[in-house]
């Protein structure tokens, strides 16, 4: 058994653009987050990592941070979690990360259809922003949602 870790949790972020019933992540303004070099000092016997937050895609630099995980950890499956409520972000940076991890898997918060999701996340319109983010991730070529 290795005494390395092999599977970790990421949070690029403590920033949240949802309003959930369940959280008060959203309550943070944290303005000094870690730099996109400082993710190349994770152990690279990481084989599982998921990339979360607060909201992973209100980091502007998340393509680069994305690079720079897989560059420390170059055998890790790399998993996303994100809300969904980003949908032109999404579309704008997903085609950069998969250049960097063509096999990259997203995961997309779903608390139930149309108006529970909307009233448990508090986003008005919520639900349809998911389903347009998840169209766009599978035009895009994520093959892992």
């Amino acid at each position: 058994m290795s005494r390395f870790p092999t599977n970790a949790i990421v949070a690029v972020t403590l920033n949240c653009n949802s309003r959930c019933t369940m959280c008060n992540i959203w309550q943070n303004r944290i303005t000094d987050e870690l730099k996109p070099e400082e993710f190349l000092k994770l152990p690279d016997s990481l084989k599982d990592i998921n990339i979360t937050g607060g909201e992973p895609f209100l980091r502007m630099d998340l393509p680069e941070i994305v690079a720079n995980i897989k560059l420390a950890a170059p055998k890790a499956r790399l998993v996303l979690s994100t809300n969904g409520f980003l949908p032109k972000v999404i579309e704008k940076n997903i085609p950069k990360i998969l250049q960097t991890d063509p096999d990259f898997a997203v995961r997309v918060s779903l608390d139930g259809w149309n108006e529970t999701h909307d009233r448990i996340r508090r986003i008005p319109n919520g639900f349809n922003m998911i389903m347009e983010t998840l169209s766009i991730l599978k035009a895009a070529g994520v093959k892992d949602l």
